[in-house]
């Protein structure tokens, strides 16, 4: 398993997730409107958001899709457009755009692959994000990984 999120750094994800929300409390304040949640909740989800585009990332081949509540927080994210675009440039050297798109079956197997991926890198994802068979998935589609 690996923590960390992209070469360019040797935080964990978790930790580089908190020293972001640390200093962008509208970010914070955003993804906990969007989830109806608390404050460590909030920190955990957009943690889980982090994994996920890490995971985008080192798999520029596949298209993968994330489970609903990652995605709500991701859709947080990108609204900082600027945060947003620095902190891909800087973590994966590219941009990583989100591209609703895909058939429902396309989608649950995309998510199924990003599940497989997740536990491969980082162990048992938390059942409060990734939920179990019947999770719901992201219901915008999926991402792709591309370089800008």
């Amino acid at each position: 398993m690996d923590p960390s999120i992209g070469p360019n750094t040797g935080h964990s994800i978790e930790t580089l997730a908190s020293e972001l929300l640390d200093i962008h409390h509208v970010l914070e304040t955003k993804i906990r409107r969007s989830l109806m949640c608390g404050r460590n909740e909030a920190r955990l989800g957009f943690a889980e958001t982090l994994k996920f585009l890490s995971l985008v990332a080192r798999h520029a081949d596949l298209t993968l899709t994330p489970a609903h509540r990652v995605d709500l927080v991701w859709h947080e994210f990108i609204l900082f457009t600027r945060l947003y675009g620095d902190f891909c440039q800087e973590q994966f050297g590219k941009f990583i755009h989100h591209t609703p798109s895909g058939t429902h079956k396309e989608n649950r197997d995309q998510f199924e692959t990003t599940l497989q991926l997740y536990q491969t890198r980082f162990g048992s994802p938390p059942l409060l994000f990734w939920g179990g068979a019947d999770q719901k998935i992201a219901s915008c589609g999926n991402c792709e990984s591309i370089g800008t």
